[in-house]
């Protein structure tokens, strides 16, 4: 992550250290560009720090009464990040220092508090389309040639909001910041005409407005993914070897096998046990693991082949094993798709 982080950061600033070659009338860049990349890279790496671990500690202590104190420190994150998102513009195109800049970029955040979230309306929109179109194929993940191309397009996020960060800072700061960075002269002639090589098509595209339509679309595409997923029978072949029922459990042995795809999107935590009818015949999933003995619940087979694996499955329910060993209506279900009658070994499904 943090690598990903650190490319991300300089593609950023490359695209910012350009403009500023753009706007130069002498066409120098004036700046050091790995001093330049390191500042950005370490107010963006705190920043990135203060939003993420917060929302990572939130996950991990639901239900203990510590989420909400991390949830508020996510928000309080959140905030702080849109108040420096304009910091890379400051010191890449003004060239200013680490403080001066953050206190810049706090300036613009204080005299319009909307123009950070405005600016990255229009990039989450198209990555939200992107991604969505691109994993309508194989919603699950299961195709590594579909996921690579929403990773991609991940990427539009980034490149978007440079370019439309970039130019609400160009048009924001006042003629000060611009003469102190030593692009003041031609500064009007040279915005107008990058402004009508840009076109005003691509204007109207990247507007607020526009980026709100695409979002509702996108969102459309990835809704839509999200139902197919859970309709989708699972990418692996599934047998049920065991069944052992006791007082308010049963543990299920599967074999599973996946030589297509490797498991790629196949979830062993999304089994369940119901009734064929999807009438809900376990209260939840006590732990799924490749060992018997294993107490964990895996979310996925950490393995790079699609050889047989066995299965161990363990899920507790509300009645007694006469209860269970009477009832004929248990039914294997993964996500929302019933597999088999748990009762009867030795039938596969796919």
């Amino acid at each position: 992550m943090v690598f990903d982080r650190l490319v991300q950061i300089g593609v950023v600033t490359f695209i910012a250290l350009r403009w500023r070659r753009r706007l130069s009338a002498t066409k120098r860049l004036n700046v050091a560009p790995a001093l330049t990349v390191s500042r950005v890279a370490a107010v963006s790496l705190a920043s990135s720090f203060v939003m993420l671990m917060p929302l990572n500690m939130f996950v991990l202590t639901l239900n203990s009464g510590l989420e909400f104190i991390f949830l508020a420190l996510f928000v309080v994150g959140c905030l702080w990040c849109l108040r420096v998102l304009f910091y890379f513009a400051t010191v890449s195109v003004f060239g200013m220092g680490v403080r001066q800049g953050i206190a810049a970029s706090r300036e613009v955040a204080r005299r319009d508090p909307m123009m950070a979230l405005k600016s990255l309306v229009s990039p989450t929109a198209f990555t939200v389309l992107f991604v969505g179109l691109s994993l309508v194929p194989a919603p699950d993940g299961r195709s590594i040639v579909w996921t690579t191309i929403a990773s991609i397009a991940e990427g539009v996020f980034w490149i978007g909001s440079t370019y439309t960060a970039l130019g609400c800072a160009l048009a924001f700061f006042d003629e000060q910041a611009w003469r102190a960075a030593g692009l003041d002269p031609y500064r009007t002639e040279r915005l107008s005409t990058l402004q009508t090589q840009g076109g005003p098509k691509l204007g109207r595209l990247l507007s607020p407005r526009a980026g709100i339509l695409t979002l509702v679309i996108g969102l459309m595409f990835v809704l839509g993914n999200l139902a197919r997923q859970l309709t989708l029978p699972p990418s692996a072949l599934v047998s049920l070897e065991s069944v052992n029922i006791a007082d308010r459990t049963i543990q299920l042995k599967l074999n599973v096998e996946d030589q297509e795809y490797h498991f790629r999107g196949f979830n062993i935590a999304a089994f369940s046990i119901a009734s064929k009818t999807g009438f809900a015949q376990s209260e939840k999933l006590l732990s799924a693991s490749l060992r018997a003995d294993g107490a964990e619940t895996l979310s996925e087979i950490p393995t790079n082949s699609g050889d047989p694996r066995s299965v161990y499955l363990t899920f507790a329910t509300n009645k007694s094993a006469e209860a269970l060993r009477a009832a004929d209506n248990l039914w294997l279900w993964y996500k929302a798709v019933p597999l088999m009658p748990i009762s009867d070994q030795g039938k596969t499904s796919k």
